[in-house]
């Protein structure tokens, strides 16, 4: 999966990004071109409910890159369709959905009211779909750090 085509293309974003500055004599600043900051954040995820758990979306995600400052990422071996964990920043929750609704948090298989930075330190309870257009409470469904392949 990939993401969506960014309106107005990598280099309008590009564009819009400004340049560190570094105090080079402690009143006033240079710019730094070769400054960057980069967020460190786990590569692997596992997304897990009771031991019967049927959920298409369980299982094995890797890191696939940033979507509101906040890291989504992507079903390593989907069971059915290829699903996406992410945070949906208009709604402020975490959000897991099928591949193709990615950015499109109108329709959701799982979701939690949580704005933790990683979906691993969210401490609400994460719900599911019931298929009826609302949802059910999983105590069980848990997002964890995995270990590298």
């Amino acid at each position: 999966a990939s993401a969506p085509v960014w309106q107005g293309g990598a280099a309008l974003l590009a564009s819009s990004c400004t340049d560190w500055e570094l105090s080079s004599d402690g009143h006033s600043f240079e710019e730094s071109r070769t400054m960057r900051v980069e967020a460190n954040f786990e590569r692997r995820v596992r997304v897990r409910a009771a031991v019967k758990g049927e959920h298409p979306f369980l299982g094995y995600y890797d890191y696939a890159g940033l979507i509101s400052a906040r890291p989504f990422f992507v079903q390593a071996k989907p069971k059915q369709d290829l699903h996406v964990l992410w945070f949906a920043e208009e709604i402020d929750h975490w959000v897991i959905t099928q591949d193709f609704r990615i950015l499109d948090s109108s329709v959701v298989d799982a979701r939690v009211d949580d704005s933790a930075w990683c979906p691993w330190y969210v401490a609400s309870a994460w719900e599911v779909a019931d298929q009826l257009g609302g949802f059910i409470v999983d105590r069980k469904l848990e997002v964890t750090v995995a270990a590298q392949k």
